[in-house]
């Protein structure tokens, strides 16, 4: 009977460590480097200069090989067959390299300069989510 005890035991105190520590990580960040001209400032908001690039790029940091999914409140509009849609700044979804690391483009446009756009970055079917601002100048 001590041996079914023992071995009940050893299972739940394995397993209470999972059960505690089940958050995944995602941390989300841009270049903050002075020939990217990008930097965090004391509100927690990273400074994108355009440039006359449509793009920039969101890094991120994560376990190996996780999808991360992107969402924004943020959108652009195209045009296409006389329509006009709008489209989100960022899209889609990626999947972290072997060392848990990534990158997503976004789109910028002369339109967002001076104002402040957001993304979120989510894993394990939306349920870990990361946010970040940036201010486009």
């Amino acid at each position: 009977m001590s041996k079914y005890l023992f071995i009940i035991l050893i299972l739940v105190a394995g397993c209470s460590n999972i059960l505690i520590n089940d958050e995944i990580p995602l941390y989300l960040y841009m270049e903050d480097n002075i020939q990217n001209n990008r930097m965090l400032d004391e509100n927690d908001y990273w400074w994108v200069e355009y440039t006359g690039y449509r793009y920039t790029d969101v890094l991120y940091k994560t376990y190996s090989q996780k999808y991360v999914n992107w969402e924004t409140p943020d959108s652009f509009y195209v045009q296409h067959m006389n329509r006009i849609y709008p489209t989100p700044i960022i899209t889609s979804q990626t999947l972290s390299r072997k060392d848990g690391t990534g990158k997503q483009m976004i789109y910028i446009d002369e339109t967002f300069i001076g104002d402040t756009l957001t993304i979120y970055g989510c894993i394990s079917e939306n349920k870990y989510c990361s946010k970040l601002r940036f201010i486009v100048h």
